[in-house]
């Protein structure tokens, strides 16, 4: 049976998070299709799993799910009491959950995540978002945040994701004093329990 979308989500995937004219969404949708340039190698270690495996997405490519990762990385910094994004497995999650919603919530991020990747031609940068360093990556959000329309929408549509799946996860929930919630028993997990499942044991 088909695990139930939070409701958050659905109506965030009906809304949608990509806010720009036709002809830009056209330009975007053009270049998701190209293949990202960059060694498929350095994609897939981003991705590898700690027992050598790579994982298999659900709804993104290699490349797509490690820009993802790269991005989660960013967003949802460890520290502090908080589990890494990478031990937490959030782009994971966010590709599996991908899978119950519509299209357009699939298209959408993929387009983000191309426009984070590959938009630094447009604050004076070549370089893709992965190839940089932390204080790189962390520089290219906020230029794309203090940029267009389009650039802030992608940076905090993916920001909700990723602190959604951060916050959903009760690894956290010690630190924000959390004790979970007031019912007397544990309800089916999400659409994305295997992959948490696989998650702690590699952990």
């Amino acid at each position: 049976m088909q695990q139930r979308t939070p409701r958050s989500l659905a109506a965030f995937s009906r809304r949608g998070f990509l806010i720009g004219s036709a002809s830009a969404l056209a330009a975007l949708g053009a270049g998701v299709a190209l293949v990202m340039r960059g060694d498929p190698a350095a994609y897939r270690e981003l991705v590898r799993l700690p027992d050598g495996t790579l994982p298999t997405p659900v709804r993104l490519s290699i490349k797509e799910l490690a820009v993802l990762s790269a991005l989660c990385d960013r967003l949802v910094p460890a520290g502090n009491g908080l589990p890494s994004a990478k031990e937490l497995g959030i782009a994971r999650r966010v590709d599996r959950e991908l899978a119950f919603l519509r299209d357009k919530m699939s298209d959408d991020v993929r387009g983000a995540l191309f426009l984070i990747e590959h938009g630094g031609v447009a604050h004076g940068s070549a370089s893709r978002f992965c190839a940089l360093d932390d204080p790189g990556k962390d520089a290219r959000l906020a230029a794309m945040w203090g940029g267009g329309a389009l650039e802030r929408s992608c940076v905090a549509g993916m920001r909700i994701l990723a602190l959604f799946f951060t916050y959903v996860d009760d690894r956290t929930w010690p630190r924000i004093g959390y004790s979970g919630p007031l019912v007397g028993h544990r309800s089916t997990p999400a659409a994305d329990s295997s992959v948490l499942a696989l998650t702690r044991s590699a952990g």
